[in-house]
């Protein structure tokens, strides 16, 4: 059941980053609820962990230039991810290294430049979906 709604979830915000570079409020807000329905018991602690990431990307937003809607997005998946130990997170970053690096070198072939416009929400569930998978 994780693995459907991540893929629904991912297909169409996805498509909206691609096509809009726009990560919709209410497709994070519906993704939210449903996952924290399916994935944790403990509600107060997902949304702590997801308030502590948000800060953290708020952080990373100032220096890499990443926009709030990814910011927002990783505040959800990380924490319905389940990172308890060092070793996932370690993991879950070698993944979002990997999937990202891919569509900035398919933008550079196509346009020979890097945009500073890069849908990011595809490479972000990518990257949770393998750490899911491999865990």
């Amino acid at each position: 059941m994780i693995f459907i709604v991540l893929f629904y979830f991912g297909a169409i915000i996805s498509r909206d980053d691609i096509r809009r570079h726009r990560i919709r409020n209410i497709d994070l807000l519906q993704f939210l609820l449903i996952g924290s329905l399916l994935w944790h018991q403990d509600i107060a602690r997902l949304y702590s962990m997801g308030a502590c990431v948000f800060v953290v990307g708020l952080a990373f937003a100032l220096v890499f230039k990443i926009g709030m809607g990814d910011i927002k997005l990783i505040s959800i998946l990380i924490p319905l991810a389940g990172l308890e130990e060092r070793i996932d997170i370690f993991r879950l970053l070698t993944f979002l290294v990997v999937t990202s690096i891919v569509p900035c070198i398919i933008i550079y072939v196509r346009k020979r430049n890097i945009s500073t416009q890069i849908p990011w929400a595809p490479s972000l569930f990518s990257a949770v979906i393998l750490y899911l998978a491999t865990r």
